[in-house]
């Protein structure tokens, strides 16, 4: 027997595979933005995403970047905003 008959022969149907690139880390400071009620909001209940937010008076509360719904007083009132990624969405009315 041969050393060529002796190695099994790689298949073509096997592909090779491609090497996996590593993902960079997602640095968690970015996935966050401010969300500040204040002026004629601090007064009223204010839903983010379809929960009313604690508290009362002027406050702020880390949340997630990126589109969510808010509305103020009344609940079925909701709009669209964008809460910035590393930034702040000030909600005064």
């Amino acid at each position: 027997m041969t050393p060529e008959e002796a190695a099994p022969a790689a298949s073509a149907a096997e592909p090779a595979k491609a090497p996996v690139a590593a993902k960079a880390p997602i640095d968690p400071k970015k996935r966050f933005g401010k969300l500040t009620i204040k002026a004629d909001a601090k007064r009223k209940n204010v839903w983010f995403d379809g929960k009313r937010m604690l508290g009362s008076g002027q406050r702020s509360f880390l949340v997630f970047c990126g589109m969510h719904t808010i509305a103020v007083a009344d609940k079925t009132e909701t709009r669209d905003v964008e809460v910035p990624c590393n930034g702040e969405y000030v909600v005064s009315k």
